[in-house]
């Protein structure tokens, strides 16, 4: 027994329940359905773990940024479909348990992307202060968490306006997380890989491409004030 809970990492367990729920999550937002943001809020709390103790400190730290994010995309999902309710009559009701697809603001969009390039320039300042090379580390670990941090910010923004260009952006995000989290296998230092991450995010970006077609095939583009 005590030979079991010596060799116990419980970091493996995390990382697994980050994963189950990340993966529930995108699944959901293929669908278009608000249940997503709940389970981004139980992913985000595993995933913040997660990377913090693989010093992705930017990474750790947008998990704060999801969950906020999170609850406000509740709220701002529902007046979509009030929107589209206005826009095309009460119609058949189960349309509506979907999230149709927000016209995107061009203001909005350029906004977001200059403090998302903000954000990135920040993350990189503090990343570097606290990074400690371990072997192997991709190289620019600190440039490239910062990237993908702040890329990965501007979709969830876009995401809460429910914005079809959201899924370009996290495209970019799944590749580079792929040759982030898994570089250190590739490098000769496995243990210091997140396999299940890197899977995950392989999966992340199939879901990417499937819910690009769907959005775009099944999507009701409506406009919001």
């Amino acid at each position: 027994m005590l030979n079991y809970l010596s060799s116990f990492d419980i970091w493996k367990v995390v990382e697994l329940m980050a994963i189950v729920f990340g993966f529930w999550y995108v699944l959901l937002e293929i669908k278009k359905t608000r249940t997503m943001w709940r389970a981004m809020i139980i992913a985000s709390m595993f995933n913040l773990a997660v990377f913090a103790h693989k010093q992705f400190w930017a990474m750790a730290a947008i998990q704060i940024y999801y969950i906020i994010t999170s609850i406000y995309g509740i709220f701002q999902w529902s007046k979509v479909i009030d929107a589209a309710i206005d826009q095309y009559g009460e119609g058949d009701r189960q349309r509506h348990k979907e999230v149709p697809i927000v016209r995107m603001n061009a203001r909005k969009a350029i906004i977001s992307a200059a403090l998302a390039i903000a954000a990135a320039t920040v993350f990189v300042v503090v990343t570097l202060r606290g990074y400690e090379p371990s072997p192997g580390d991709i190289p620019g670990k600190p440039y490239w968490d910062s990237a993908v941090a702040a890329m990965s910010m501007l979709a969830t923004y876009w995401l809460s306006q429910s914005y079809f260009e959201q899924w370009i952006i996290w495209i970019v995000v799944n590749v580079s997380g792929i040759i982030m989290f898994l570089y250190p296998i590739f490098a000769g230092y496995p243990h210091n890989a997140l396999p299940g991450m890197g899977l995950l995010y392989v999966a992340y970006l199939v879901i990417s491409i499937v819910g690009t077609v769907n959005w775009k095939k099944n999507g009701v583009i409506i406009d919001t004030k």
